[in-house]
């Protein structure tokens, strides 16, 4: 599957469960019918969507390209910026002690270490009979076997 098709994909996916769970929302309804919506209100909605897909494929595109480790890294600085960018631009934020936990998640993430991978265990020499078979077998017996 294309990077594209993956976007695609999962974009009709939470289409489909939009569609099981909007009619689950009265209220919602009544909101969306007293609402008139102006011109650049539906701009930027579109605009707002297009640049989700654009973000989708990115991060598509990065889990093709780098290591898994890298992909957290890249989430966890990403997720930093958002909240720097909070904390500068809105009055309501996070309050110091949910600030304290994030930082300590962070924290606790930053000592993760890689398992170190397994030693492949030594190949066994054959057995003189079994290298004795090995070498009795025809051409076509081979090409049966495999």
């Amino acid at each position: 599957m294309s990077n594209w098709g993956r976007v695609y994909y999962t974009n009709l996916l939470s289409g489909l469960a939009l569609l099981v769970v909007f009619p689950i929302c009265r209220s919602e309804h009544k909101l969306l019918q007293e609402t008139h919506f102006s011109h650049p209100q539906v701009f930027l909605l579109l605009l707002s969507c297009a640049v989700s897909v654009c973000m989708s494929h990115a991060g598509y595109l990065m889990r093709s390209n780098v290591s898994a480790t890298a992909g957290v890294v890249v989430g966890v600085v990403c997720k930093l910026g958002s909240v720097v960018l909070n904390l500068l631009i809105w009055d309501q934020h996070a309050t110091p002690l949910q600030l304290g936990f994030l930082v300590l998640g962070l924290a606790g993430g930053s000592l993760f270490q890689q398992a170190p991978l397994r030693e492949k265990p030594p190949k066994l020499p054959l057995t003189a009979a079994a290298a004795q078979q090995a070498d009795n077998v025809t051409p076509r017996e081979k090409d049966v076997e495999s």
